[in-house]
């Protein structure tokens, strides 16, 4: 399997690496001293004097020494391996801004005023650390820390008005009335009828767990995002003087770790959605 990412130029990795820079530059010494040597020959005459031809093997075997190495290294797993650990950091801050405009797109003016406030609080903690000249922060993945946690943020946006709207539209409908009303045509009705009239009641009974489970989710989900909003301005306020950056880096990294945890209500939120929009096209 390649594991060589797309926007990762491997062969100029390979070219720059220290022991290609040393390889590349031994060799022109080499080169460099054999033609002095030639030139200087009645002069000086320290080595002995070779012919031109002799002299241009040099550099086609070279040449060819790293054609070879820049034909190999890009393919070589443990190489492929350094160079992704490499810009990690960098791959996964420009993959979650593609993912944070996918989801802002699908946000309402409203819910997308909101998610600028909280733009507003990253962008002023980034300026906080750029005047307090906090490099340690800012050389690690601290930015892309910050890009996950309006990642998060954005999610839950999504998945709280994606609810409202359904419920808007669906959850309205009140299931235990039309089971009722169904219970009572069962009465008079055949055996066939019977037999269908059930299966409706199976899938309005299983609409109706289904809600349920979509109005805790919907809460829970309202609850993490206004805990993100509050983190985040909690970190504005440290940001401010930042005095222990280590401690501030491992604090962001706990509030990852809790909405990392808690992506699975997300998950669970959206599923419940499919399950139930599904279900509402057979009723």
């Amino acid at each position: 399997m390649d594991e060589r990412k797309p926007l990762i130029n491997y062969t100029k990795e390979a070219l720059s690496l220290p022991i290609n820079i040393s390889f590349l530059t031994v060799s022109f010494i080499i080169l460099a001293i054999l033609l002095f040597n030639n030139l200087a020959s009645g002069i000086i005459g320290f080595l002995p004097t070779l012919e031109i031809r002799q002299i241009l093997i040099l550099p086609l075997l070279l040449g060819a020494i790293e054609m070879f190495y820049l034909a190999y290294m890009p393919k070589n797993k443990r190489f492929v391996h350094m160079v992704n650990a490499k810009y990690y950091g960098l791959q996964a801050q420009l993959q979650q801004r593609v993912k944070n405009i996918k989801y802002l797109v699908l946000l309402s003016p409203s819910a997308q005023e909101k998610y600028s406030f909280l733009l507003q609080k990253k962008a002023a903690i980034t300026d906080n650390l750029v005047r307090t000249q906090n490099d340690f922060l800012l050389n690690s993945n601290f930015l892309s820390k910050l890009e996950m946690l309006e990642g998060y943020y954005l999610e839950r946006l999504v998945a709280i008005e994606r609810y409202e709207k359904f419920a808007h539209n669906s959850l309205n409908n009140d299931f235990y009335d039309e089971i009722k009303r169904i219970q009572n045509l069962m009465q008079n009705a055949t055996p066939k009828v019977k037999a269908e009239y059930q299966k409706r009641i199976d899938i309005l009974q299983k609409r109706i767990k289904h809600s349920e489970t979509l109005q805790d989710n919907y809460q829970v989900a309202k609850i993490q995002a206004a805990t993100l909003e509050d983190t985040l301005e909690l970190i504005l306020e440290q940001s401010i003087s930042a005095s222990n950056p280590r401690y501030f880096d491992q604090r962001i990294d706990e509030v990852l770790t809790e909405a990392e945890q808690q992506q699975e209500t997300i998950r669970e939120l959206e599923a419940l959605y499919e399950d139930v929009s599904y279900l509402a096209t057979r009723n």
